[in-house]
């Protein structure tokens, strides 16, 4: 909280949050998007502009299964936003 305030009074547009995913794993990929929305939620509270990054590992031999869980994952977080 404590650089959040400090960048918002720097006139700062936003923040952004970076999690890499290596390996399918549901839970794991779950916790990441609500981490993603949680941290999401207070850079909102202090007037900045969330910038969400969950991010595939290009060489997961799981990438295809992973982006499509991520895909369901955000957009569940995004229909869940007031």
């Amino acid at each position: 909280d404590e650089l959040m305030v400090k960048s918002a009074g720097l006139n700062m547009f936003g923040t952004k949050m970076r999690s890499v995913i290596k390996s399918f794993n549901e839970e794991g990929i779950k916790a990441i998007v609500a981490q993603q929305f949680e941290v999401g939620k207070q850079i909102i509270g202090h007037g900045l502009c969330p910038i969400l990054e969950p991010e595939v590992d290009i060489t997961s031999p799981d990438k295809e299964k992973i982006e499509e869980m991520l895909a369901t994952e955000l957009i569940k977080g995004m229909d869940a936003l007031d």
